[in-house]
C-alpha cells in the first residue's frame, strides 16, 4: 500500500450507485456508433478504478455472468463493506481490493474497459496521471475507457462557493463537525439571496438550494474535500493524447452534436470550431457544462469515423421511453404523428417506416428490439420495403438516439416485462430496497419506488407466487410495518386483502416496466 489515505471516506462514506454511462453495452455501442468495434460486453474484464463499496459494479457482475470484474478503492471501510455484499448475492466473478490506484500495475492484466467515475476531478496529480497511465498499460488493444470529471465553464461558480466554504470550515479537522458548519453557512447565504439576490445571487442560488437537500457525504467530499479539480475539456484531452490515448467521445451521445442547438447557434458553432475538440469545447461553453464523462482508446485503435457511422446499428437493438400522443396513431399516411418522452420532448414525423417503428418500439417499452425484427415489423406492417431500406431506419434510429429519445445496444436486453407465475427480480435491487427507496434497474439506472413496490419487490425471489406474495403483504399489514389506504373519496371501510389484491397486479406491471424482472 502506499501512504495514502482517505480518512474523510472512512468516517463519511460516498454510497455510490449505478451510471448508466459506465455499462460495457453503452461504452461498446458508443464505439460501435463512432466505427470501433469494442470487445463484446457479455464476455469481457472490467477494471473500476474508485469502485467504492461496489454499487455501480455489482449490478454489472450480477447481469454479465460470463464476463470479470474487479474494483478497487483506497477506503477500506467501504471495499468491506462491499464485499459482504458480493458474499450476500454469491457471486462468482466480481472482486473488490482494498488498494490505491499508485498500487495497480501491469501484474493485474489486461481489462476491456476501465472504469473511473467520480474519482479523477476528487484525486491529487499523480493519481490522476495513474488513471490515464492505466488506460494505456492495462487496456486492451480494443478496450474503452470512460473517465468522468467535473467541467469547466460550469463548475467555475461553484468553484467559488466550494473555495468559500472550506475557508469557513478550516478550523475544524473532524468530518462531521466540517458539515455541520458548511450547513449553517450553506443556510446563512441561501436565506441572504432569498432576501437581496440581484445577478450574483441568482446563480448561486442554483448551487446553494439543492445543496442544502444534499446528504452528508455529498457535502464533504464535493465541496470541503482537499482535491477538486474542474477543468475545461480541451485540457483533458490534451492530457490524454500526451499519454498516448486518443477521444472516441461521451458516455451521452446528444452532447457531442451542435444540432442539439437552435439552427442559428449550430451554425456558428459549425463555423467557429477548428477540429472536433475545439466544437466539443465550444459547445461546453454555450451549455455551461458542469460534468463531463469522456471516453478514450489508445492511440494505436484503427480509424475513429468522422461524426457517427450507421453501419453497425442494423445489428443492434433497440428502444425507446417515448408514448404515441394519439390513441390510434395513423401509421400508414403522411400526416404527421407525435410521440412523447417522459421528460416532456416531442418528436412529430410524418414517414410511415419510422411511424411504425416508434409504435412498436412504444408498444414492447422497456424491451430492446433487434433491428433486424423491427425492419421486418415496419416492412409486413406497410406492405413492402421502404424505398431507403434498412440503411434509412438505422438512419433514423441514429437520430433518435442523438436527441435521447432512442436506445441502441450491441447486447440483447437483460430483462423481462412479462410477468410470470413466479416472478423473479433482480437479487442486487431486492437488496437495495431492503435499505432504501432507490433501485437500481436491469438497464443500469436508478428508479425510486413506492413503499408497496418495495415490499412486493424483496418479495420476488422466483420462489412466491401471486398468492404467497398478498399474504405476506397482508402480514405486514396486519403488523404495521406497510400501511394502504383506500381510493380518495370512499366512504366504504378499509378491506387490507382488496386493497392489497388490487394494488398488486398494478406493481408487478409497473416493476416490470422498471426492468426490474428477470427472464
Amino acid at each position: 500500500m502506499t501512504s495514502e489515505t482517505l480518512p474523510s471516506y472512512d468516517a463519511v462514506p460516498y454510497r455510490g450507485s449505478a451510471h448508466v454511462g459506465c455499462d460495457p453495452d453503452r461504452l461498446a455501442t458508443v464505439a460501435a456508433l463512432r466505427g470501433v468495434t469494442a470487445p463484446p460486453p457479455d464476455r469481457c474484464r472490467v477494471l473500476e478504478l474508485g469502485c467504492a463499496e461496489g454499487a455501480n459494479l455489482i449490478p454489472l457482475a450480477l447481469t454479465l455472468p460470463n464476463s470479470r470484474f474487479v474494483g478497487v478503492d483506497l477506503s477500506r471501510r467501504q471495499v468491506e463493506d462491499g464485499v459482504k455484499d458480493v458474499e450476500r448475492l454469491g457471486l462468482s466473478n466480481i472482486e473488490l481490493r482494498h488498494a490505491s490506484i499508485l498500487d495497480v500495475g501491469p501484474d493485474w492484466g489486461p481489462f476491456d474497459y476501465i472504469l473511473c467515475h467520480g474519482v479523477y476531478s476528487w484525486v491529487p496529480p499523480p493519481v490522476q496521471d495513474k488513471v490515464l497511465d492505466l488506460c494505456v498499460t492495462n487496456l486492451a488493444p480494443n478496450g474503452v475507457a470512460y473517465i468522468s470529471y467535473n467541467a469547466e465553464p460550469g463548475w467555475k461558480l461553484t468553484s467559488a462557493l466550494r473555495d468559500t466554504l472550506r475557508y469557513h470550515c478550516r478550523p475544524f479537522a473532524e468530518p462531521r463537525d466540517k458539515i455541520r458548519a458548511a450547513r449553517e453557512l450553506i443556510d446563512f447565504l441561501a436565506s441572504t439571496f432569498e432576501i437581496d439576490d440581484g445577478a450574483y445571487g441568482t446563480l448561486l442560488k442554483e448551487d446553494l438550494l439543492p445543496l442544502r437537500e444534499a446528504p452528508d457525504p455529498y457535502v464533504l467530499h464535493e465541496y470541503l474535500d482537499d482535491h477538486n479539480e474542474a477543468l475545461p475539456f480541451h485540457v483533458f484531452a490534451e492530457r490524454a493524447v500526451a499519454k498516448g490515448l486518443r477521444y472516441l467521445g461521451d458516455a451521452s451521445l446528444a452532447t457531442m452534436v451542435p444540432t442539439n442547438f437552435h439552427p442559428q447557434v449550430a451554425e456558428g458553432l459549425g463555423r467557429l470550431a477548428r477540429d472536433p475538440i475545439h466544437l466539443e469545447q465550444l459547445m461546453d461553453v454555450v451549455r455551461n457544462r458542469p460534468f463531463r464523462t469522456t471516453l478514450l482508446v489508445r492511440g494505436e485503435q484503427r480509424p475513429i469515423a468522422d461524426g457517427f457511422t450507421t453501419a453497425a446499428i442494423p445489428g443492434m437493438y433497440a428502444s425507446t421511453t417515448l408514448a404515441p400522443l394519439s390513441e390510434q396513431p395513423d401509421l400508414k399516411s403522411n400526416e404527421p404523428e407525435q410521440f412523447q418522452a417522459p421528460d416532456g420532448f416531442i418528436l412529430e414525423t410524418d414517414e410511415p417506416p419510422l411511424k411504425t417503428a416508434l409504435a412498436y418500439l412504444c408498444s414492447v417499452e422497456p424491451s430492446a428490439v433487434p433491428v433486424g425484427e423491427l425492419w421486418g415489423v415496419v416492412c409486413d406492417y406497410l406492405g413492402a420495403a421502404p424505398a431507403d431500406g434498412v440503411a434509412g431506419l438505422a438512419q433514423n434510429l441514429l437520430r433518435g438516439a442523438l436527441v435521447k429519445v432512442i436506445d441502441l445496444h450491441v447486447t440483447p436486453p437483460r430483462f423481462t416485462r412479462q410477468v410470470s407465475p413466479r416472478p423473479l427480480a433482480s437479487p442486487w435491487a431486492r437488496l437495495q430496497a431492503l435499505r432504501g427507496p432507490r433501485v437500481t434497474t436491469l438497464r443500469h439506472n436508478s428508479a425510486e419506488l413506492q413503499p408497496i413496490f418495495r415490499a412486493i419487490l424483496v418479495r420476488l425471489d422466483g420462489r412466491h407466487d401471486r398468492a404467497a406474495v398478498l399474504d405476506e403483504l397482508l402480514r405486514d399489514v396486519e403488523r404495521g410495518a406497510l400501511s394502504v389506504a383506500p381510493p380518495p373519496g370512499s366512504d366504504a371501510p378499509p378491506d387490507p386483502r382488496r386493497l392489497l389484491d388490487g394494488a398488486l397486479d398494478v406493481a408487478l406491471q409497473r416493476l416490470a416496466g422498471h426492468a426490474l424482472l428477470l427472464a
